[in-house]
């Protein structure tokens, strides 16, 4: 599951009084449709924009009731990563054409507090801007279980392990005593699970997991040697390497 920091943020008035709103866009023209859609739905609220990327980010003010990030990939996640650590209590939107499980999942345990999608943006922003100010989260529902604790067995964990440790399928069988056909069940399992269609995927959605469930996985398995000659396979991007 994503890790989501509790803020203080539950007492913050809605009620008529403007919200501090910080706005990181990559363009202009995104920063005006993010301002007429709250507009339209009536939002009270004190922008300031302050520009795109990392150097947007870095002006954000600590005291931001929210901000939202309208930023092009591969620039989005650095950026919530920026504006978390400049507004700690601040609720974060981002808004994107498109995202999968294992990026939901990875922008939340950067510190984003609601994910929006670029075609629902007029009906649900002014929502979800009002739900991450008040310390909320929000998805859009497709994306239910980027907030759901992931249910792994033990098995699959220990699978799952291996993987992030660089082995093949071949060598996960061998150490687990394992037909190599039932590695990749119990792999495929993984991968629907973590939303991921690749074993690099799969370790890069672990390692942005929450702590607890890396250590679970972590201690699912004894410490792995990594053999020098796995280098030639180990790192090959697919299900059944």
């Amino acid at each position: 599951m994503a890790s989501v920091a509790s803020r203080d943020c539950y007492d913050r008035p809605l009620d008529g009084t403007a919200l501090s709103l910080a706005l990181i866009a990559s363009s202009q023209r995104a920063a005006l449709d993010v301002l007429r859609a709250l507009e339209r739905d009536g939002l009270s609220i004190d922008v300031q924009l302050f520009g795109s990327g990392l150097t947007g980010a870095a002006r954000i003010a600590a005291g931001a009731d929210a901000v939202v990030i309208m930023e092009e990939r591969p620039a989005v996640s650095a950026v919530v990563r920026a504006a978390r650590q400049r507004a700690p209590d601040a609720g974060i939107v981002v808004v994107l054409p498109a995202v999968a499980p294992a990026e939901a999942r990875s922008l939340l345990a950067l510190g984003a507090d609601a994910l929006v999608l670029d075609s629902e943006r007029q009906e649900v922003l002014p929502a979800a801007v009002r739900s991450a100010a008040l310390g909320q989260i929000s998805v859009p529902r497709p994306l239910r279980e980027s907030v759901e604790p992931l249910a792994l067995s033990h098995r699959e964990m220990q699978i799952a392990a291996l993987v992030v440790a660089g082995c093949t399928n071949a060598q996960i069988a061998d150490r687990l005593c394992l037909a190599e056909s039932t590695i990749k069940a119990h792999l495929s399992s993984v991968f629907r699970r973590l939303g991921v269609r690749s074993r690099r995927q799969a370790a890069a959605a672990l390692l942005a997991s929450d702590d607890e469930l890396q250590r679970r996985i972590l201690a699912s398995v004894r410490p792995v040697a990594l053999n020098p000659s796995w280098g030639e396979r180990g790192g090959e991007d697919r299900l059944g390497a």
